[in-house]
């Protein structure tokens, strides 16, 4: 069974919350609770390193082809996790070829069970990673 877990970005603040110390109201309804901007779930996924992958991460993946950029003399395409129609997918920054079931995303476990992937940041505290490069 998948380990259900959550994270937050507190942008007053700016910085990353635990979901271990979030609080959730109880009257309010889960789904109205975690659309809000900033909510991050656990895809139950981890990287090559063993660090959890949630939704916002940025990874990394050097076996996959795709737009491409440069990290110490190796190329590697970068993805942005999100969740689509309920499924954990990712998408190519920039975008990449729409050559696949899902348009421009790929399933998150698609790319990362090659061994490859790799979170090196998150939409939150490393925007420059959206910039194309």
């Amino acid at each position: 069974m998948r380990e259900i877990k959550f994270r937050f970005w507190n942008r007053e603040e700016n910085q990353m919350i635990s979901g271990d110390t979030l609080a959730f109201e109880e009257y309010a309804p889960l789904c109205h609770l975690l659309s809000q901007e900033g909510i991050m779930q656990y895809t139950g996924l981890k990287d090559k390193n063993g660090r959890e992958i949630y939704e916002g991460d940025i990874i990394v993946d050097g076996s996959a082809p795709g737009p491409e950029y440069g990290i110490g003399g190796y190329m590697f395409t970068k993805y942005e996790v999100k969740m689509v129609n309920g499924c954990f997918v990712v998408e190519c920054i920039p975008d990449c070829v729409n050559d696949h079931i899902f348009g421009s995303y790929h399933l998150l476990y698609e790319v990362i069970t090659d061994g490859f992937a790799e979170v090196v940041g998150n939409i939150y505290e490393n925007l420059e990673l959206l910039k194309e490069k």
